[in-house]
């Protein structure tokens, strides 16, 4: 087959399938799966070409084949699909449509350019771009999706129409907009998203310093009860590379573990990892204290002093033998 298929690409095919997806939603009238497809397409983006350039031994043909499946895929995420979506919101009069065929060609254009300037970058300096020449095309994912939460807000439903067209118009007209936008790292995203979305920093969100602290101690905790160890049992490499696969997709980190059966949430509590999860939540979202679950802190703290002074103990225990074995 022709083509390239290895995981650098992964991300940006999972993308334009997000992308068709939305299109089909949008075009049935579901619009907020259609919404929530652009936002998914978005997020992928924002990683694809970090994970891309994971793989050191690339070859040029590679590079060349990311860098224009990538704005491909952008066109079809970015520029089709919120023109379809934006149609079935409203935007179906003869100025809405001049609008948003206006922002499908300047998306194009904009993608035009960048894969001409930065195949030249790439031969010249290579690495990752530092600035955006323009608003990036994907800057509609968090546009549109902002738009569309806060539209209950809006006294009428002409007036989310009008805020509408003239969002879709300002942001076609950056596409194209010669000026310097410095690209923010996946920190910065994220804080802005969630400024966006009405996340701002409270006093709660200053126990992310305890549930940093509980994470240090229970890592501490846990590599002071295996270390030793390690060094008589080699295998138990291997079995703690196992035992963190499984844990980390047993942690409710990408889902929530109240959607878990009634019977098996008490044993997934018992993972000390769920209480800093939930608390980073708790802290971010959910605005309450830690103290107010006091079950679990007592639980987590138990757990990680018990494994501590075992790890303590055995460190100290195998100490004077590590001379012989290494």
């Amino acid at each position: 087959m022709i083509g390239f298929y290895d995981y650098t690409v992964i991300l940006t095919y999972i993308s334009f399938i997000s992308a068709v997806a939305g299109i089909f939603c949008a075009s049935s009238r579901q619009l907020q799966w259609a919404i929530f497809f652009l936002a998914f397409s978005g997020l992928c983006d924002m990683f694809d070409g970090k994970i891309a350039r994971t793989k050191k031994n690339r070859t040029e043909d590679e590079e060349s084949f990311g860098i224009q499946i990538d704005s491909l895929c952008d066109i079809v995420c970015f520029g089709v699909l919120p023109i379809v979506i934006c149609y079935k919101l409203g935007m179906d009069h003869i100025y809405g449509m001049a609008i948003l065929a206006l922002y499908g060609l300047a998306g194009l254009i904009r993608l035009g350019y960048f894969n001409v300037m930065e195949a030249k970058r790439q031969r010249e300096e290579g690495g990752a771009r530092k600035y955006y020449q323009g608003l990036p095309i994907t800057s509609m994912a968090i546009a549109l999706p902002l738009l569309f939460v806060v539209s209950p807000l809006f006294p009428t439903h002409g007036a989310f129409i009008a805020v509408l067209h003239i969002v879709v118009a300002l942001v076609g007209f950056l596409f194209i907009l010669n000026f310097r936008l410095r690209k923010p790292n996946v920190k910065q995203v994220l804080l802005i998203v969630a400024a966006l979305y009405g996340y701002y920093p409270t006093v709660y969100t200053t126990q992310i310093l305890y549930y940093s602290a509980c994470l240090f101690v229970f890592v501490l905790a846990l590599c002071y009860a295996t270390c030793a160890v390690v060094v008589f049992f080699k295998d138990l490499t291997q079995i703690i590379g196992i035992a963190l696969q499984i844990g980390i997709w047993a942690t409710p980190i990408l889902w929530n573990i109240d959607s878990a059966p009634g019977e098996w949430v008490v044993v997934l509590k018992l993972n000390p990892l769920v209480y800093i999860v939930n608390g980073y939540r708790s802290a971010i979202y959910e605005r309450s204290w830690f103290f107010e679950d006091f079950f679990s802190t007592m639980y987590f703290w138990i757990v990680t002093v018990v494994l501590f002074g075992i790890g303590v103990a055995v460190f100290k225990r195998l100490k004077p033998h590590f001379a012989d074995v290494l």
